[in-house]
C-alpha cells in the first residue's frame, strides 16, 4: 500500500493528492450541507490540516 501511496522519493503521489483533494472538498460540501458555515470552516481546517501532515511527512 506504500508503494502505491508514495513514489520513490517519498512524496505522495499526484493522483493520491488530488483524490484527497477531492475527498476533503467533498466531504465539507456535505458536512456544511447538514451545519453552520462556522461547523464548515472548523472542518475544512481539520482536514485540511490532516491533509498538509500527510503529505509532510509522506
Amino acid at each position: 500500500m506504500r508503494r502505491f501511496l508514495f513514489g520513490p522519493d517519498g512524496a505522495l503521489r499526484l493522483a493520491v493528492v488530488a483524490v484527497l483533494l477531492v475527498a476533503v472538498v467533498a466531504a465539507v460540501l456535505a458536512l456544511a450541507s447538514w451545519g453552520s458555515w462556522v461547523a464548515m470552516a472548523g472542518i475544512a481546517v481539520i482536514l485540511g490540516g490532516v491533509l498538509v501532515a500527510a503529505i509532510k511527512i509522506g
